[in-house]
């Protein structure tokens, strides 16, 4: 595996959530946890739209195809759909916690912070 260049420039075409769903699930085999995860970072985001006009949940959902591009590691997958859950709505680590696992919540809280350091 591995992502390659052909991949980034997909990546940075692809606008439409179908599309953006459909890559992701080229790259990794679509679990129940990871289906779950989709629909849960769909649902969170679901009223929020990039200044383009671009549903939020595209951008969520192609970091997790390039995570996924890279590594099998469905938690990292999973962490990477969730990442702007707790930065962008109402939602909580705790809650992610409670749904998903402690692993992901724990990179989920690690994105976060690098975001928080970053800003």
């Amino acid at each position: 595996m591995g992502l390659s260049q052909v991949d980034i420039e997909k990546v940075k075409h692809l606008h439409d959530e179908k599309l953006a769903t459909e890559y992701l699930l080229s790259h990794i085999k679509p679990t129940e946890i990871l289906k779950e995860a989709l629909s849960y970072a769909t649902q969170a985001h679901i009223n929020q739209f990039r200044k383009s006009g671009e549903p939020y949940i595209v951008h969520p959902i192609l970091v997790a195809s390039i995570v996924a591009a890279i590594t099998n590691d469905e938690a990292m997958v999973v962490a990477a759909l969730l990442h702007d859950v707790v930065e962008d709505t109402e939602i909580k680590t705790d809650e992610i916690l409670d749904i998903f696992s402690k692993d992901v919540a724990h990179l989920v809280e690690g994105l976060t912070k690098i975001d928080t350091i970053r800003d």
